[in-house]
């Protein structure tokens, strides 16, 4: 290859040389402009390694949060298969894998499943830890070992920082000791090679140039990449629109990293990308004009309290439960979901009218809706079935509901916490016969028999469940989905209509788990045990359901006062809406159940 750019000509030797040493390469590509310069220059020096004689290998990953702008995953698709293509062309043996969240962190069961709150400007942004860094360690973990363990070899992996991205970038980077000549250890133990750290802008988008004008081969020819860096900064250049977004995320401190990043989210109150291609190019961008409402609603409705959950779901040392704002509330969230499935199913329409394969945009897939239907049940939310009756009545039966455009709620300080005394289990007189159990099956059930009813298990407390079908995280079985959606629906709607609203809810978490459509990891039997007592208490109390109200449940508080050595607490006006730790999309797929403070 010709360079004109020393600093290219560089970074494209030191790649080159660890491939003639036979040393295992992988690339960390998001589809920015540095990332791909990387991937390429990192194509580039294989491809050349290979006519010495070398035997290269690639392992490239990248990540796909579900919720990303949906011009982002198309792109990806295709660059993905151009990588692809250039590497079997010249003989590289190169493999691709795509990092997503699992199920339970994903956007929709975490927010509309009622999990969580969104990842507000004033809260840690811990939706980019569920959805892009645990993911990618996941993937990295496993598929480090395999490629280790096939070629014998360290695997060295490339990553696109460069130190002139930020002040705060540069700082981070000398402080780990990252060079752009020789890989380094990070603190995982991990080779690390920042290949094209020493690189401005300027030398990034040359390269870019270089390729685009035909001076330089390259997998790719760049020009959806030019599209979206022009489209999303609201100008006809993509440099000028990159020096204008970067110059914003600097000023804001954004801590995502995405320029353009996820078509829901809120961690910005204005989403500038998304709005330049809506007003820029709304023939071909329109269709994100419903997600983008939807994103809207939800920055706008942060400070109102009244959608929030008020029941605790942590007994303190006292036996006090809290009785304050936490996640969303039953209402909002059936309002969340209706919204996201009426723009999905307007999607679906749209995207078949315009012939093309498939919808561009899903907020919420069959697998999140069984997902979101079973933590409902499990919580105590709605009745049996809700999710599923809402998804009946919109894809099948055509009723919208279109996204109210309202205006933003005014920040207000939190209500002050009060404390209602539930003792020091949830259910102290009935716990060692209700929970994930069904004794009606447990009597029918012929344990000596090849086929029957569920059977049950004893965990390590003693306490007696239904066996449970387990896998390593909370998920759902697609075909069981579809095929309950096929030839059960009759059966669930009657079990939904022959419901009330504040006992009973339980059943259908119990139905999806018994017919083996969800299940569970080891560790959430116990924990999905605990929430089911917890849910048969506050139908007892008369707390269950959709229609609770704060008025309702602070007249339990003065009924039961005299019993909390707890004084109130309020909360100070500046508190934004805090993270619940998540530690349900953690490795361990553990689920907590602290409480969320604002």
């Amino acid at each position: 290859m010709n360079f004109h750019n020393e600093k290219h000509r560089a970074s494209f030797k030191r790649i080159e040389e660890l491939f003639l040493q036979e040393t295992p390469v992988s690339v960390a590509w998001s589809g920015g402009k540095d990332s791909s310069a990387l991937i390429d220059l990192t194509l580039a020096a294989a491809a050349s390694a290979k006519k010495k004689g070398a035997e290269p290998y690639i392992l490239v990953t990248n990540g796909d949060t579900g919720v990303e702008n949906p011009e982002i995953t198309v792109y990806a698709r295709q660059e993905s298969e151009k990588i692809i293509g250039f590497s079997g062309k010249h003989g590289i043996h190169l493999d691709y894998y795509v990092a997503s969240p699992t199920l339970n962190a994903s956007w929709a069961v975490r927010i509309i499943g009622g999990r969580a709150l969104p990842s507000f400007p004033q809260s840690n942004h811990d939706c980019a830890v569920d959805w892009k860094v645990l993911p990618m360690a996941r993937l990295r973990k496993k598929l480090m070992k395999q490629v280790g363990d096939q070629t014998k070899q360290e695997i060295v992996t490339l990553v696109g920082t460069r130190y002139s991205e930020s002040t705060e970038r540069s700082i981070k980077m000398a402080q780990r000791g990252d060079s752009h000549e020789y890989p380094v250890r990070n603190k995982n133990g991990d080779l690390v090679f920042s290949a094209i750290a020493d690189w401005d802008t300027d030398d990034v988008w040359e390269w870019i140039g270089l390729v685009r004008s035909g001076l330089q081969p390259s997998y790719s020819d760049f020009e959806d990449l030019r599209r979206i860096y022009a489209d999303s900064g609201g100008t006809s250049c993509a440099v000028v629109s990159d020096a204008i977004t970067e110059g914003a995320k600097k000023a804001r401190g954004d801590s995502c990293g995405a320029r353009t990043g996820c078509v829901t989210c809120v961690a910005v109150k204005n989403d500038k990308s998304l709005t330049a291609m809506l007003e820029g190019d709304p023939k071909r961008y329109g269709y994100m004009a419903g997600a983008n409402k939807l994103r809207e609603f939800i920055v706008n409705t942060q400070w109102d309290f009244g959608r929030r959950q008020c029941i605790g779901r942590t007994i303190d040392d006292d036996g006090m439960i809290a009785i304050r704002p936490d996640v969303y509330s039953p209402a909002m969230c059936l309002e969340l979901l209706r919204y996201a499935l009426s723009i999905d199913a307007d999607e679906r329409e749209s995207s078949y009218k315009a012939g093309l394969s498939g919808p561009r945009l899903e907020l919420v897939s069959i697998q999140a809706l069984v997902a979101i239907d079973c933590l409902w049940s499990l919580q105590g939310m709605h009745k049996p079935f809700q999710a599923i009756k809402e998804y009946i009545d919109i894809v099948e039966n055509g009723i919208r509901y279109a996204v109210p455009e309202i205006p933003e709620y005014p920040r207000s300080p939190m209500p002050a916490s009060r404390y209602l005394y539930v003792g020091k289990y949830w259910d102290q007189q009935y716990g060692s016969i209700l929970g994930l159990r069904n004794p009606i099956l447990e009597m029918v059930n012929d344990p000596d028999s090849a086929g029957g009813c569920m059977g049950t298990r004893t965990l390590k407390n003693g306490k007696i469940v239904m066996d449970v079908e387990t896998e390593s995280t909370f998920d759902v079985d697609l075909e069981g989905a579809y095929l309950a959606l096929e030839f059960e629906i009759d059966r669930m709607m009657e079990m939904h209509n022959n419901s009330k609203d504040n006992v009973g809810l339980t059943r259908g978490y119990l139905w999806w788990v018994q017919m083996g459509v969800v299940s569970l990891s080891p560790q959430q039997v116990n924990i999905h045990d605990n929430i089911l007592q917890r849910t048969y208490f506050k139908e007892r109390m008369g707390i269950a359901g959709p229609n609770i109200k704060r008025e309702y449940l602070l007249s339990l508080v003065e009924q039961t006062e005299e019993n909390s050595s707890v004084s109130e607490e309020l909360a100070p006006a500046d508190i934004g809406t805090t993270e619940q730790i998540d530690l349900f999309s953690m490795l361990d797929e553990e689920e907590d159940e602290s409480p969320v403070l604002a």
